[in-house]
Formats: structure tokens, sequence, C-alpha cells
């Protein structure tokens, strides 16, 4: 990546583990990360040669599947594979320790903000997590399935809006944690054990507004549900 790529990546890195951090100083528990910016469009548009971390916030981890969307919110809807570590993972691992680590997959949901700000480029974006709103994670929860090209596809209110994209498929989520942990040593962090990793979307983000229900089809994997509420209800 060139230098100010590079520059701007680090410096909206550091305000946002600088949040999750002061998180974790508080007493709140350590939710673990997500892939962002696994479209290689949108890569190659920002001047970066793969995907990025973002951290899963405690405050925005959601405990049952239902989210208030904020009075000046732009939220859609990500499906996604989740990765649960068994185990810590330092930087310099080969990828069979890296899939060693891995204690069970399952079915997920990001929920993403596009009204976030973003006028100031990378730098903005990586501030605030990649415009990370929520996340779910439900459904079976074990060994990883592969679901195919035809999976997953996304529901809302009874209707398909959203089938699995051919480009995003992930035929194998055992690199990520490879991957992830190598891009942490960057920041001085590392995989822990009970981490989360959201694998990134397997579908074009689909808008969600109040009073949605959303139905994700994972195939082999299950299905998760998630319903939308207006803020306050």
């Amino acid at each position: 990546m060139k230098e100010e790529v590079v520059r701007q990546l680090d410096a909206g890195m550091e305000h946002q583990l600088a949040r999750v951090r002061a998180e974790q100083d508080r007493g709140l528990p350590r939710i673990g990360w997500k892939v962002a910016l696994n479209v290689p469009a949108v890569q190659k548009h920002l001047g970066l040669d793969g995907w990025v971390l973002g951290a899963l916030p405690a405050a925005t981890a959601l405990v049952e599947p239902v989210f208030a969307v904020p009075a000046d919110g732009q939220i859609h809807l990500e499906a996604e594979i989740a990765i649960r570590l068994g185990t810590s993972l330092p930087s310099r691992v080969t990828a069979e320790e890296a899939a060693e680590a891995i204690e069970g997959y399952a079915p997920a949901i990001e929920l993403v903000d596009y009204a976030l700000p973003k006028d100031r480029g990378l730098a903005q974006i990586s501030s605030h997590g990649f415009f990370h709103a929520a996340s779910y994670v439900g459904g079976a929860y074990g060994g990883f399935h592969p679901i195919g090209p035809d999976f997953p596809v996304v529901f809302r209110n009874g209707e398909p809006v959203a089938p699995a994209v051919p480009e995003l498929a992930l035929n194998d989520p055992a690199p990520i944690a490879l991957g992830a942990a190598t891009l942490l040593e960057r920041y001085d962090e590392r995989l822990d054990g009970g981490d989360w990793i959201l694998c990134g979307s397997l579908v074009q983000p689909v808008e969600a507004a109040p009073g949605d229900l959303f139905v994700v089809d994972f195939g082999p994997m299950g299905q998760i549900e998630l319903r939308i509420e207006g803020e306050g209800e």
C-alpha cells in the first residue's frame, strides 16, 4: 500500500482501538474483531491491498436479535460467518496452528450505519470501525459446513432481497484467523481465546428500516433472524 494510505489507516485504527480499550478498562467484556472492506472493488478504490480489521465493541454486541435504529441512522444488514477462538493466537503461527485455535463457527449478522461520516477518507472510516453499528452471532454453533454458491440468502419480511455473491464466497474461513493474527501485530494486539471474528459480508448490504424482520438462510449452517425497531420502541 502507498505510504499515505497506511498513515490514514493507522491513524484511524489508533482512534478506534482507544475506544475499545477504554471499554475494557471499564470492565466491559472483549468481543473480538470484524473483517472489513472485503469487496475487491472497494479495496482498490481506497488504495488497499486486501481486507482490514475492525474491533467489535462490547456496547454494540446484540444479546437478543433486535436492533433499534437511531433517528439519523442509515442501517444496512450484512450476512457473515463468525469464527470463535478457543485459544489465544499470536501473530507468528502456521496455517495449521491457526486452524487448531478455532473452537467453532456460527452464522452471524453485522449491521453497518452509512450515516457515519466518511468525507475525510480512510482515516475517518477506520476510526469509527468501518461503519460498524452492531453484531449478532446466533444459530447453530459447531463445525464449518461449506455453504456453496447458493447461500446465504437474506429475506426481508418474507421476500428474498439479497442472494449470495460468488465474488465474496468463503469456502474456508480458517485462513481468516491467520490473516487477522498477522494484521493485529501492527497495532500491539493479538487474538485471544474467546474472541469472535466476523469474516466479512457474503452478500451486498441490505437496507434495514424499523418494522423489518430479517431471516438469513445459511443453508447447512442454519438460519438466524433479526428484527429492526425504531429508537425508543
